[in-house]
């Protein structure tokens, strides 16, 4: 996991210099509220708004090469950019444009990993939502894994506020109810 941390970093001075709000999420902010990840991704959501896509494409290109030869077009469609860095670290990036995407990296908080690499994470609140609304399988156990080892300290207002209204505008309410039903288990 050292050198995607070190990759993570290197990309996160990238977005810092060109002033870009941004956080990681993903397998990164895992590592913070979880434990270890299996795959060891690198998924950052970077604030580009709607309409705004074509001008942080430009620029991010200049310094990362694409990983799919038509990413550009894809990722105005997908809004995930499938990037790597010079080192050939894979690396994807959400153009975030929604409300909610926002508020997600407005509460986003440094965290010393190991060998002093600070990275600015996703709180545990938000990884549950973003976890919980992609609900698949391994999600789900992720998510899990977050509630037992943080349940007393989460804010569970703030992932009912968040989570409910992505799950109204979709068939979620299967995972509604999962996660209330996770939140009532003891602590273990």
């Amino acid at each position: 996991m050292t050198r995607s941390l070190q990759a993570a970093a290197e990309i996160q001075d990238f977005l810092s210099q060109q002033g870009w709000k941004f956080c990681f999420v993903g397998d990164v902010a895992f590592l913070r509220w979880g434990e270890p990840p299996p795959t060891r991704e690198i998924d950052i959501s970077v604030c580009t708004g709607i309409g705004h896509e074509d001008q942080f494409l430009s620029r991010v290109l200049t310094k990362y090469r694409a990983r799919i030869a038509e990413d550009h077009d894809l990722a105005r469609r997908n809004r995930v950019l499938r990037l790597q860095t010079n080192d050939g670290v894979p690396f994807d990036v959400s153009l975030a444009g929604l409300p909610v995407e926002d508020r997600i990296i407005e509460r986003a908080s440094p965290h010393r990993f190991p060998r002093s690499i600070d990275l600015l994470t996703c709180s545990a609140e938000d990884l549950i939502v973003l976890l919980a609304f992609s609900d698949r399988p391994q999600d789900r156990i992720d998510a899990s894994r977050v509630v037992m080892r943080h349940q007393s300290d989460l804010d569970w207002d703030l992932i009912e506020r968040e989570l409910k209204p992505l799950v109204e505008q979709t068939e979620g309410h299967a995972m509604w109810d999962w996660l209330n039903r996770l939140r009532q288990q003891p602590e273990g």
